[in-house]
């Protein structure tokens, strides 16, 4: 009795080889599909396994009340360039780096939009006075 993919996999290419199908019964079998053959056989196979799935917990909390009171939301406006964009928002935003603000501008330029500051209530409405007075078109959701 054969016990591994691999020696049935062998052992259906080799009866294969060995014992050409009769033209009349399979003239369908061609040379070229004995590798696709062999492939959905072992899709079979692999699909007769059982897999042990862990067990997940779901997290819903978005932490409000905890470090997430208000957040600043930049939308794109096309009226910017990225460097202005990123310029701002290392003037602007508190612990800002000129890499984190390319990435925000780059999501605001292709994703319409982009969370950039996430706090304290009055100190998001101060970063989005700036970013408005800067010209960005903003919202400070609470």
């Amino acid at each position: 009795m054969l016990t591994t993919q691999a020696s049935i996999s062998d052992c259906f290419t080799s009866s294969l080889m060995r014992r050409r199908p009769s033209p009349r019964i399979f003239s369908y079998i061609e040379e070229e599909t004995i590798p696709l053959l062999q492939c959905r056989i072992m899709n079979m196979m692999m699909a007769a396994k059982t897999i042990d799935v862990p067990d997940t917990r779901e997290t819903t909390d978005v932490g409000i009340g905890r470090d997430f009171e208000a957040e600043v939301i930049v939308f794109n406006c096309d009226c910017h360039t990225s460097q202005e964009v990123i310029s701002l928002f290392c003037q602007i935003i508190p612990g800002m780096n000129p890499q984190k603000a390319f990435e925000l501008a780059w999501q605001i330029d292709h994703h319409g939009s982009a969370s950039v500051f996430q706090g304290d209530v009055k100190i998001a409405n101060d970063i989005g006075n700036k970013l408005t007075r800067g010209g960005l078109r903003i919202e400070v959701r609470h």
